[in-house]
């Protein structure tokens, strides 16, 4: 289940910048870099609550966000169930896997002192063949601060916008274009629904960093908590992007609860994500 959880999150990762409205369905468009075709798609606000159907153009799986007590519901039409993911419980699970982590790499060193320098070269094949060569690498530095430079108003689907190229130190990482939400008849009483997952996600990002870079993953952002307005349209580094094409009132007979009869599923146990 927990890769299921990692290929969904990275599936997810491009409308982060979905806005939020009671009764309320966000078109947009996906277009990935590894996806010959683009993906359109629609995100759904009622009281709090916001629904992704199909995240990541999987329709085997939803994901549901409840403002009133900051939980994500991955929900797995496939096999039946549903996995509510926290801040608290990724922590903790964060937590023991880098100081295990740590462990392995102080241990795998020191034996690594005692090698020829070719059984050296054939433990870090072993170490690589196994996925797990990050292990041996040091914590990658602090991620830079994020920031912004404007680049002029554009319109994107009859939305007018400032565009924004976001920067890390010297580094490019996206292209943005935002909007005022009431530009975009969004009440900002809804807008704080998306803020809060937003909010959430970058809570998780910044909770698992250290792990997930050590293992060669990257745990996605909804959003940019520093970015201004709603992102009508970003562009990422590798040319992946999210465009809003329209922001609609109501949601018709979509429900934005827990499907009746699901299993509830537990967060991986340390022991579960090593296996």
């Amino acid at each position: 289940m927990h890769n299921r959880i990692l290929t969904l999150a990275f599936g997810i990762m491009m409308f982060w910048f979905i806005p939020g409205q009671a009764a309320t369905t966000i078109n947009f468009m996906l277009k990935q870099v590894d996806h010959a075709e683009d993906v359109a798609q629609a995100a759904y606000i009622d009281n709090g609550k916001l629904l992704i159907k199909a995240a990541g153009g999987d329709p085997n799986f939803d994901l549901l966000f409840q403002q009133a007590n900051e939980t994500m519901t991955i929900i797995d039409h496939s096999e039946k169930t549903t996995l509510d993911v926290d801040a608290v419980k990724v922590e903790t699970l964060a937590n023991q896997a880098e100081g295990m982590m740590d462990v392995i790499r102080q241990q795998v060193a020191s034996q690594m002192e005692n090698l020829s320098e070719e059984q050296q070269q054939q433990v870090q094949q072993m170490i690589e063949n196994m996925g797990v060569g990050q292990l041996m690498k040091e914590p990658a530095p602090p991620v830079q601060p994020k920031t912004f430079k404007d680049v002029g108003m554009q319109k994107i689907n009859g939305y007018s916008c400032q565009k924004m190229e976001v920067y890390q130190g010297n580094d490019k990482v996206s292209e943005i274009c935002t909007a005022q939400p009431a530009d975009m008849g969004i009440p900002a009483e809804d807008y704080a629904v998306i803020q809060a997952m937003q909010a959430m996600s970058q809570k998780l990002r910044d909770k698992t960093a250290k792990i997930s870079a050590q293992m060669g993953q990257n745990v996605p952002q909804f959003g940019d908590t520093d970015a201004p307005g709603v992102p009508v349209q970003m562009t990422d580094k590798a040319g992946n992007s999210m465009t809003i094409t329209q922001v609609q009132n109501g949601i018709g007979d979509v429900n934005l609860n827990k499907p009746v009869g699901y299993t509830p599923k537990q967060m991986p146990s340390l022991p579960q994500l090593t296996q």
